[in-house]
């Protein structure tokens, strides 16, 4: 028999892992806890008692929701846990879990209500991962669970009450488990299937109403000519960076001479090797990582939870492909370079500027090759390997200028 948080996460867009658990995104997931806090809103209207736990993981999440939990507060008994410290302070009536960084907790987005009304709850685990979507923090993605079975939530409300420990208030401890119980005991109310389908239907019109809008941000963020992601899709993407999102290792590339493909053999050759650039740059990374097109014959591209030694790999590998790439007739005697600066892009510190260096002191260099941004040096990182900052590595793939064949390049 389907459990309940199957059937649930059956309507979701999710994506199925090779070990059989499913992954969604926090813009897919904010669906979810919007329709389960309006069940909470709902429930407070009729009367019925109402306990609330919700996990952030950072305060300047909460932040964002903290007049909603107020007004929950006013009617119901309401918990929120995150790491770090709220500013302004926590609206009164709400209490609080604070969680040290490495907490065992500190990785959860959770929502659960828990009511002989009904209850509803979600779990996410923070899987430190980010795909393509409008920004970077919409992108995150988590291991979600979703349940409207009493029984499921009361055993979440346990498990966090037992990780908790000494954290949580014994009292407050106490009354989340004995509401819990009595929410499990007695069963809900409302039936759960008509609980379910309620839920689903609020989410799915919120998905809905969304779809229209993805479709048309696709089409302003993509270049027409290449396939990939554009300059507005990038200032959106990092507009706004919560401080849990990943680490992304960057390569910025510029073609090495295009002004000369296009005065020798025309703009139709010049767009055919900005094509074949961005087949090259698919070709040699993952399906979640991100390709843009700067302008004219600049790019960037991310990779989201890889190690800046293997972005190096990835690099060496596209420079080279490249190199070897040839042009449709008469353009068959283009020379097709690029060179590559290698950098990082943390919540705290986002200098695509250092990568841009980089890339250029790989041109100076004689292009052709791929160079590191100088702050990687003064941040240390064991996955680097050999790498160091500002290093220039020249290409194997180039020699004396010009490319080797096909035949001598290692893929």
């Amino acid at each position: 028999m389907t459990s309940s948080h199957e059937t649930l996460l059956d309507t979701m867009p999710t994506r199925r892992r090779s070990d059989g658990h499913r992954t969604s995104t926090k813009r897919s997931l904010l669906a979810v806890s919007r329709s389960i806090e309006g069940l909470a809103e709902r429930t407070t209207r009729i009367g019925a008692p109402l306990t609330v736990l919700a996990l952030f993981e950072d305060a300047t999440y909460f932040a964002f929701e903290a007049e909603r939990y107020a007004r929950l507060a006013e009617h119901a008994t309401v918990l929120v846990g995150f790491t770090g410290t709220m500013t302004p302070a926590v609206p009164d009536g709400i209490h609080v879990l604070s969680l040290p960084a490495d907490h065992e907790l500190a990785d959860d987005w959770t929502v659960l209500a828990i009511s002989p009304a009904g209850c509803a709850g979600l779990v996410a685990r923070d899987l430190d991962q980010v795909i393509a979507a409008p920004s970077l923090e919409r992108g995150r993605v988590f291991d979600p669970r979703m349940s409207t079975t009493p029984a499921w939530i009361a055993s979440e409300v346990q498990r966090i009450v037992h990780l908790a420990g000494d954290l949580l208030d014994v009292g407050l401890a106490a009354e989340l488990l004995g509401d819990a119980d009595i929410a499990a005991d007695r069963g809900a109310a409302i039936p759960e299937r008509l609980l379910r389908e309620q839920l689903l239907s609020e989410w799915q019109r919120y998905l809905e109403d969304t779809a229209s809008l993805q479709h048309a941000e696709h089409l302003a963020n993509t270049d027409h000519l290449t396939g990939a992601y554009n300059r507005r899709f990038l200032d959106h993407f990092l507009g706004r960076i919560g401080p849990r999102a990943p680490r992304i290792a960057a390569i910025a590339f510029d073609l090495d001479d295009f002004k000369s493909v296009n005065d020798t053999f025309g703009h139709a050759a010049g767009d055919d090797a900005l094509r074949r650039f961005a087949d090259t740059v698919r070709a040699e990374v993952r399906a979640s990582d991100l390709l843009i097109r700067l302008g004219g014959d600049e790019w960037l591209v991310l990779l989201p939870g890889l190690a800046v030694g293997a972005a190096q790999e990835r690099a060496h590998a596209i420079v080279e492909r490249f190199a070897a790439t040839r042009l449709a007739h008469p353009a068959q005697d283009a020379v097709l370079r690029t060179s590559a600066g290698i950098g990082e892009l943390r919540p705290d510190h986002l200098d695509l500027g250092a990568i841009d260096a980089a890339m250029y002191a790989a041109k100076r260099a004689g292009g052709g090759r791929v160079s590191f941004a100088a702050d990687l040096a003064a941040t240390p990182d064991p996955t680097l390997g050999a790498v160091t900052g500002q290093a220039v590595a020249p290409s194997s793939a180039v020699t004396n200028g010009r490319p080797k064949s096909s035949s001598e390049i290692p893929v």
